[in-house]
C-alpha cells in the first residue's frame, strides 16, 4: 500500500523550506546550484532530494530548453513513469484542482507545439502556490489558479512511499 510522501506537516514544512532555499535563484539550463543557477527539471530533483523522497537525481540524459519542440515524447513524463514506485499519476481533471496536494509534480506543456517539457512542484496553501524555474524569471512561486498555468497543465504526479 502507498501513501503520499508529503502527508505529514513536518514533511510539508520541509518542502516549503526547501523551495524557499531556491527562491530567487536565476535560471540556468541544466544547472543545479542554489542562488547561482537552476532549470525547472533540476529544481524539482533538488527539492525532492532535499526532502528525502529520492536519494539522488539524474535527468536521464541531455535535454534542451526549446519547450520540447525537439521531442516526440516527454522526457519528464517518461522519467516519472519509469519510477512508478515513487510517483503515482494523479487524475486532477476528474478529482478537480482542489485535490492537488503539497509535493505534487505539475507537468506543463511549455509551448503550443511541444511536448510536456516543464515541471513545477505544488506547495499548496491558501494561494494554491507552486514553485518553478523559468528563463528570464528564475525560481519563483506562482499560483496554479492562474488561467495560463491551468491551460498548460498536462499531468500531475504525486510522490508516494510504501506503507508497511
Amino acid at each position: 500500500m502507498k501513501k503520499p510522501f508529503f502527508s505529514t506537516s513536518e514533511r510539508v514544512d520541509l518542502l516549503n523550506s526547501a523551495a524557499r532555499e531556491w527562491t530567487g535563484t536565476p535560471f540556468a539550463a541544466q544547472a543545479r546550484i542554489a542562488h547561482v543557477g537552476v532549470d525547472c527539471v533540476q529544481l524539482a530533483g533538488a527539492i525532492l532530494c532535499a526532502c528525502g523522497h529520492i536519494g539522488s537525481f539524474d535527468a536521464g540524459g541531455p535535454y534542451t530548453m526549446d519547450g520540447g519542440l525537439h521531442l516526440q515524447r516527454s522526457m519528464v513524463i517518461d522519467w516519472l513513469d519509469a519510477r512508478g514506485s515513487l510517483f503515482e499519476r494523479w487524475d486532477y481533471k476528474t478529482a478537480g484542482m482542489s485535490s492537488l496536494a503539497p509535493g505534487d509534480l505539475l507537468v506543463f506543456r511549455a509551448s503550443r507545439e511541444g511536448v510536456e517539457h516543464h515541471v513545477g512542484i505544488f506547495l499548496g496553501g491558501s494561494g494554491a502556490m507552486f514553485v518553478n524555474a523559468l528563463p528570464k524569471y528564475g525560481v519563483r512561486e506562482r499560483t496554479i489558479r492562474d488561467a495560463t498555468w491551468q491551460r498548460l497543465l498536462r499531468a500531475v504526479y504525486r510522490p508516494v512511499e510504501e506503507v508497511p
